[in-house]
């Protein structure tokens, strides 16, 4: 059995007639699952860089989306520029 970090805040609990017990936790500790709660500037900067984040992923597609269509145009009017070199 792995022992708790911290016995201090842990007591050896016995049953009347038993012949083992339990380690538990006393009374005037709370649980905790070793994560902090999160603090309202902790959930305030957890939403700006949600709120960031999906502002760059629509502007990466906005200026992916500009780059295809300016790749199509230059290609067309490079097609274009050809056949008015052949035809001249």
């Amino acid at each position: 059995m792995n022992a708790p970090r911290d016995l201090a805040r842990w007591e050896w609990v016995t049953s009347a007639g038993a012949a083992g017990g339990e380690l538990r936790l006393e009374a005037d500790h709370a649980f905790r699952t070793g994560k902090p709660a999160a603090s309202p500037q902790d959930k305030t900067t957890v939403a700006a860089r949600e709120i960031i984040d999906a502002e760059a992923q629509e502007r990466a597609e906005r200026t992916a989306a500009l780059k295809a269509a300016r790749l199509a145009r230059d290609a067309a009017e490079a097609k274009k520029k050809k056949r008015a070199e052949k035809a001249a």
